[in-house]
């Protein structure tokens, strides 16, 4: 994100590349009304953070491409990623295991932003794909609610349920709908569900 609030070129190129994606079934997999109806969307983006949209069911046949979707985003510079899950029929561990994974690079690039901005030990480390961190990505990651977070919006309560029983429901911050997440993300002072 540059300092006047626009997205980067590298953000704009992953959009434009990541905007609407459909799995097409697996060879042999004839009728499976699996990944065919799989579905990741970009809403809208602006100001670091970006809103996605998942539909279908993510598992071990889908989880690999809604990890490298989740990972281009945070390469590209986003760092608070809200994903509206009430088109998810199905979530399993696999599902969870890249959602925590993509929660773990955006802090991590949080934290790298906020060494290079700082002059902290490691801060040496904190070069991005786009050359030298400097003090602009520290205040990037700042705009807006808290750096480096997934929020889950409108996520049904059978899911909601599995990700409290995984422990969780502590590290993803969950809405009742897509707008409130993103009131909570320009003002962190917005409550999640609990």
């Amino acid at each position: 994100m540059s300092d006047d609030g626009q997205r980067t070129g590298r953000q704009d190129a992953v959009l434009r590349y990541a905007g609407s994606l459909r799995c097409r079934p697996a060879p042999g997999a004839g009728a499976d009304p699996g990944p065919e109806d799989w579905r990741f969307d970009i809403l809208q983006a602006g100001a670091g953070i970006v809103v996605t949209e998942v539909a279908g069911e993510i598992d071990l046949r889908t989880v690999a491409i809604l990890r490298k979707r989740l990972f281009e985003l945070t390469d590209a510079g986003f760092a608070r990623i809200i994903i509206d899950f009430e088109n998810v029929r199905f979530c399993d561990a696999a599902g969870l295991g890249a959602l925590v994974a993509a929660q773990n690079r955006l802090r991590a690039r949080a934290e790298d932003r906020s060494r290079a901005a700082t002059g902290k030990p490691g801060a040496e480390y904190a070069d991005g794909p786009d050359g030298p961190a400097d003090a602009n990505d520290a205040n990037d990651a700042n705009e807006a609610g808290p750096a480096g977070a997934i929020s889950l919006a409108r996520v049904r309560p059978a899911q909601r349920r599995l990700l409290h029983i995984a422990g969780l429901g502590r590290v993803f911050a969950l809405y009742e709908s897509v707008p409130e997440a993103i009131r909570a993300q320009r003002d962190p002072t917005t409550a999640p569900l609990r």
